[in-house]
C-alpha cells in the first residue's frame, strides 16, 4: 500500500527501533539520540490516543491505536525552535509502503477507567477503538498502559504516569465569537487547573492549504500547567502565514507523556484532554490567522 501523508491533529505513542534495556523518563529524546531516534521515529511509528473531553453538551473520552511502518519518511522541517516553542512546516509526501504491527492488548487503568479499557489488535489493520462517556480523570491520578506484546510487533510494555489537568484559560477568552489571531503581536495565554497543577499546556496554532499543494505550518508551545500562563511570541506566528486562502486552526489541550526504551523500541505515552474556555466551550477549532 502506497499513501500520502496529510495533517493530522493526534496524540502519538512513537514505536522505533532502538536497543538496550528498559528506561522511562519525561519529556522528549536526549539531545545526542535527537537525529537517528527522529528518523526512526518517522518510519516506525504508533499511535495511542487516550483523552478525555467536556463541553457544553457533556463528556466522553476515547481511546485508540495503531502501530506501522512506512518506507520513507514525513516532509516536514523545523523553521525555528526557542526554549518553549518550536515552527514546523510540512508538505503532503508519499510515505510509500506502509504495514501494520501489533503490540498484542493494550490495557489502560487507573484513575477513573473502571473496568480497564482494552484495545484488541485487528489482522493487519490497527486495533479496536474505545469510545465511552464521562471523564475519566480530573488530573493528577495514576495511570496506566499495559501492552502483551507480540513476536514480530512491539514487545511487552508497562507505563505508569500522572493524568494532565482539566484547565480553564482566561486569556485570549474565545468562549464566545470568531476566534482571530494577529501574528504582529505576541499571543499572551492564561489559565486555571480545575484540580491539581499536572502535566503541560500545549497550544498548537496552525494554517493548511491546498492549492496549489497540499502543506501546513504549525506554531507548537509548551509550558508546565502550574506556570497558569505563557506567550505565543510574535517572531514565531510571522513565519507563518495567513489563514486567508487556507484553512486556520488553534488547538489549546493539556498533556502527560512518558518516553520509555523498551527492548528494541522507543515508546512515548501521551494522555491528553482539550481546554475549555469559560462555560465548557473546547478551546479549540477554526481561526483566522491575519
Amino acid at each position: 500500500m502506497t499513501i500520502q501523508r496529510g495533517h493530522a491533529w493526534a496524540v502519538v505513542i512513537s514505536l522505533m527501533g532502538a536497543s538496550g534495556a528498559v528506561a522511562c523518563s519525561g519529556g522528549e529524546t536526549p539531545q545526542g539520540a535527537e537525529t537517528k531516534s527522529a528518523l526512526r521515529s518517522e518510519l516506525r511509528s504508533g499511535l495511542i490516543s487516550i483523552a478525555t473531553h467536556r463541553n457544553q453538551f457533556g463528556a466522553d473520552h476515547s481511546a485508540g491505536a495503531h502501530i506501522w511502518q512506512q518506507e520513507r519518511p514525513d516532509d516536514c522541517e523545523t523553521l525555528a525552535a526557542e526554549e518553549s516553542c518550536k515552527v514546523t512546516f510540512c508538505r503532503s509526501s508519499d510515505i510509500g509502503a506502509v504495514t501494520s504491527f501489533s503490540a498484542g492488548d493494550i490495557e489502560i487503568s487507573g484513575a477513573r477507567i473502571a473496568p480497564p479499557i482494552v484495545l484488541n489488535p485487528l489482522p493487519g489493520s490497527g486495533y479496536t477503538r474505545w469510545i465511552g462517556q464521562g471523564t475519566i480523570w480530573s488530573g493528577g491520578e495514576a495511570v496506566r498502559i499495559k501492552a502483551a506484546g507480540e513476536p514480530g510487533g512491539l514487545p511487552a510494555f508497562d507505563v505508569d504516569l500522572n493524568a494532565p489537568s482539566l484547565t480553564v484559560f482566561s486569556r485570549p477568552n474565545w468562549a464566545t465569537g470568531e476566534r482571530v489571531i494577529d501574528r504582529s503581536v505576541d499571543l499572551d495565554l492564561a489559565w486555571q487547573p480545575e484540580n491539581v497543577a499536572a502535566g503541560n499546556i500545549h497550544a498548537r496554532i496552525n494554517v493548511t492549504q491546498v492549492n496549489p499543494h497540499h502543506q501546513w505550518w504549525d506554531v507548537d508551545c509548551y509550558y508546565p500547567v502550574a506556570n497558569e500562563k505563557g506567550s505565543v511570541p510574535a517572531r514565531l506566528l510571522s513565519m507563518i502565514p495567513a489563514s486567508e486562502g487556507g484553512f486556520g486552526n488553534v488547538d489549546f489541550r493539556v498533556e502527560a507523556e512518558k518516553v520509555s526504551d523498551v527492548d528494541g523500541f522507543r515508546v512515548k505515552s501521551q494522555f491528553w484532554t482539550t481546554a475549555n474556555f469559560p462555560g465548557d466551550i473546547q478551546a479549540a477549532g477554526s481561526a483566522t490567522i491575519k
